[in-house]
């Protein structure tokens, strides 16, 4: 080996021991807080508990509410949070005592109670889980005055109180709408209190995270966070409610909107294959709505933590799935209802809610890639 080969080896050893010598750029910490910012940022671990709060109030007063309305007077019908087990009881000893009934109404019946009671547990195991864990998050964070993502943590007990809510009155959810009555199965009133308080409580949380750190969620690179994150917000709630309903009756002033499982158990009579096919395909419907609304409790999960780093990508794959399973839902109501005018004769049976929240769900991706299109920009 030449002795310039040489020289040349030391110099590069030499250069690899001062980089690896090179000091760690030292991260710049955020001032402590004070005045006024000091008790805005209280204010809001303030409202971020009130959520917790409220949502451990209100989630044991979920239940179903079958309001009939005539003219200016209503009349309302209860059921309460165990309303599936005590369903589920029943039509067991019902196909028990009935050795003829029918087999494929007996299987929509029990996987219908079965849904039911499956999101009865998850509202409450799920949303307790995390009341706990936001709780102690919050309070730690007001005692101690530091961030360990509280607001995170209330957006995850709030989506979960949201999300498994609707997924509960999924089973039996019914609009039979006139121009002088009504017929409304859904979410109980002192419910849907429960959610209007947390979800507030839950903005002004935010809305107090943006006035301290105003500076930081408010200029030119993350308006288009912004943007993306409240489409996704919206979005998810939207469809989160919408997708409940699977096919859609319009006959002349009335609107009737109807949950696959009521399809399903309606149609359900092995004796006719017209009967038979539709309360498949009801089913199936029904089948896909389980992991479309597990993605959806995802995506609103996603789309509230996501305000708290507007400038953070998000992935497409989540938002591309949600297309996904909305398309498959759309298909099977789509060939569901048009069974069903087939087999009436009529065309009056459409999937107009599952088709809109499609549309909804490819406005949901646009605001991640306006989100992912910021993030760019500010890279650039």
């Amino acid at each position: 080996m030449s002795e310039e080969n040489v020289n040349v080896s030391a110099q590069e050893q030499e250069q690899e021991k001062v980089e690896s010598f090179q000091p760690e750029p030292v991260k710049k910490e955020k001032a402590p807080l004070s005045g006024w910012k000091k008790i805005v940022a209280k204010v809001g671990i303030g409202c971020a508990l009130a959520t917790v709060l409220f949502t451990i109030i209100f989630i044991f007063t979920v239940g179903i509410d079958v309001t009939t309305t005539v003219g200016s007077e209503s009349d309302v019908q209860s059921y309460d949070l165990f309303y599936y087990f005590e369903s589920f009881e029943k039509t067991v000893k019902s196909i028990e005592s009935n050795p003829n009934i029918d087999p494929l109404y007996a299987l929509a019946r029990i996987w219908s109670d079965c849904v039911g009671i499956l999101a009865t547990c998850a509202l409450l195991v799920v949303t307790i889980i995390f009341c706990i864990i936001a709780a102690i998050k919050g309070i730690i964070a007001i005692t101690k005055g530091t961030e360990n993502n509280f607001f995170k943590f209330s957006a995850i007990v709030f989506a979960s109180f949201f999300v498994f809510s609707n997924a509960f009155i999924a089973v039996n959810a019914n609009a039979q709408i006139a121009p002088d009555a009504s017929i409304t199965v859904g979410l109980s009133s002192s419910a849907v209190t429960g959610l209007v308080l947390s979800g507030l409580f839950l903005l002004a949380s935010f809305g107090c995270k943006v006035a301290v750190n105003f500076k930081d969620y408010v200029n030119k690179n993350t308006i288009m966070g912004i943007v993306g994150s409240c489409v996704k917000v919206v979005m998810a709630i939207l469809i989160t409610c919408l997708m409940v309903y699977s096919v859609t009756q319009t006959k002349g002033e009335v609107t009737i909107h109807n949950a696959s499982f009521s399809i399903a158990s309606s149609y359900a009579n092995s004796e006719s294959q017209k009967h038979a096919d539709i309360s498949t395909t009801a089913l199936i419907s029904g089948f896909i709505y389980i992991p479309l609304t597990i993605m959806m409790l995802a995506s609103v999960i996603n789309a509230a933590t996501e305000l708290d780093n507007l400038t953070k990508p998000v992935s497409l794959r989540m938002p591309i799935a949600v297309i996904v399973l909305s398309v498959l839902y759309m298909i099977f109501s789509m060939v569901t209802a048009n069974m069903i005018n087939e087999l009436k004769n009529v065309s009056e049976y459409s999937a107009t809610m599952p088709i809109v929240v499609v549309v909804l769900a490819i406005i949901n991706l646009a605001g991640a890639i306006v989100m992912n299109v910021g993030n760019k920009k500010k890279a650039a």
